[in-house]
C-alpha cells in the first residue's frame, strides 16, 4: 500500500526542483567542506558540464583554483553563519571571467551549526557593459560640449 503523505511530499520536491531549475539565476548548495551537493539547471548550462561532474566535487576542482581564491572568503563568511551579498568579477575555469552579483545564505543544522550554504548567482557581466559604454558616452558628450564653447542648461 503506498502512502499518500509520501507521494504528496515527493510530488512537492519534484514541483520546487522545477521552480530552481526555471529560475534565471545559477543555486548550488555546498557543504561545511566546500564540496557541492546540489546545482540546479542554469548552473549545468552556464558551465556547460553534467551534474555528475560537479556533485560531491570540491569548489576549486568545478570552477577553478583561480575562482576560487577569489570567492572563498565570501564562502567562508557564509559558512561562519552570515548571509552575504556582493558583485565582483570572476576568472571561472569554465566559461572565462564574469561578472556576478551573488548572494550566499548559510544553512544551519538542528543543532544550530552550520551544515552548508546556497549561492544564488546571476551573470551581471553585460549590465557592466552597458554602464561602461555609458560612462564613455558621458565623457565624449562632456568634451564635446566643452570643445563646442556652446552654452548649455536645462529648464
Amino acid at each position: 500500500m503506498s502512502n499518500p503523505i509520501k507521494g504528496q511530499f515527493e510530488d512537492n520536491l519534484q514541483d520546487l526542483r522545477h521552480l530552481v531549475d526555471a529560475l534565471p539565476v545559477c543555486i548550488s548548495y555546498v557543504d561545511n567542506e566546500y564540496r557541492y551537493q546540489f546545482i540546479n539547471q542554469v548552473y549545468i548550462n552556464w558551465f556547460g558540464i553534467s551534474k555528475a561532474e560537479v556533485i560531491g566535487k570540491h569548489m576549486a576542482e568545478v570552477i577553478g583554483e583561480a575562482a576560487f581564491e577569489h570567492v572563498k572568503f565570501h564562502v567562508e563568511q557564509a559558512l561562519s553563519g552570515q548571509s552575504i551579498a556582493y558583485e565582483t568579477t570572476v576568472p571561472y575555469l569554465h566559461g572565462g571571467a564574469r561578472d556576478i552579483a551573488a548572494q550566499i545564505l548559510p544553512v544551519f543544522s538542528s543543532d544550530g551549526t552550520v551544515k552548508g550554504c546556497y549561492a544564488m548567482i546571476v551573470d551581471i557581466s553585460q549590465r557592466k557593459r552597458d554602464q561602461q559604454q555609458l560612462h564613455i558616452n558621458e565623457e565624449r558628450w562632456q568634451l564635446a560640449l566643452e570643445a563646442s564653447g556652446d552654452g548649455v542648461w536645462d529648464w
